[in-house]
């Protein structure tokens, strides 16, 4: 199927009833047979069978980019035929001609921008002294995002406090009550752009934005601590990420 004049495709394949590949008149278990009909006589008979359409897996359709697919069959593509009976080639006994038809149709599918978190992995601050200042960590496949080939996007993040602006707390654990201040960074330093959520899909915001391929993108996500003066215990924060697209 191709998207118009956009050099962008998707494979697909059409099978018979039983998951059978359904191919070119005459060959071999690939197409299909009705079998034998018994029409009483000035009378007439219908039917129907499914063209079951599937798309194909390791053929870069995970590449392809948004909008409408089509993939027309036309008479040359299509071809019913009839006779008389089975051993017999005459349509009936007076033509002596094989009946053939035509039935063009249309294959479609739409690919729609999408988006979808694909991994995330923790960002490790390491261990520090209590008299350390200005700590700074990051992780460079800290998120992993894969969206449809072409389809912009952007990622907001946000600390389990909610906060809009990237600057969350780091909680310790059983009755320790000291909270450590962060800040999410989108580049690195001590001053580097701010990592928060005020993201939509009109408005960067003060997220990150990125331009899919089909494949996984990975972000690097930095983090800055002013102080670790804080009681001795292993400190840690739950991050939101939302992808708009």
């Amino acid at each position: 199927m191709k998207n118009g004049s956009v050099d962008s495709n998707l494979a697909f394949t059409m099978t018979l009833p039983g998951n059978i590949d359904w191919g070119t008149r005459n060959s071999s278990g690939s197409e299909f047979n009705s079998g034998s009909l018994a029409i009483a006589e000035n009378s007439f008979i219908s039917g129907s069978v499914a063209i079951n359409i599937s798309l194909l897996s390791n053929y870069n359709n995970t590449l392809a980019t948004s909008g409408t697919y089509t993939d027309d069959f036309n008479g040359s593509h299509t071809a019913l035929t009839f006779k008389a009976n089975e051993i017999s080639s005459g349509l009936d006994c007076s033509t002596g001609n094989l009946g053939v038809d035509q039935f063009p149709f249309t294959v479609q599918a739409t690919v729609i921008p999408s988006c979808l978190v694909t991994s995330t992995t923790d960002v490790n601050l390491g261990s520090h002294s209590a008299n350390r200042n200005n700590i700074i960590g990051n992780n460079s496949s800290a998120i992993g995002v894969t969206c449809t080939n072409g389809a912009p996007y952007n990622i907001g993040l946000m600390p389990s406090n909610n906060n809009i602006d990237g600057a969350g707390m780091m909680s310790g654990t059983g009755n320790n009550t000291d909270k450590i201040p962060y800040q999410l960074r989108s580049t690195d330093g001590e001053s580097g752009d701010i990592w928060g959520n005020t993201a939509t899909s009109n408005n960067v915001g003060n997220g990150v934005i990125g331009t899919g391929d089909g494949t996984s993108q990975l972000k690097t996500v930095y983090i800055t601590v002013l102080s670790a003066d804080f009681r001795p215990d292993k400190y840690s924060d739950i991050v939101s990420i939302q992808v708009n697209y």
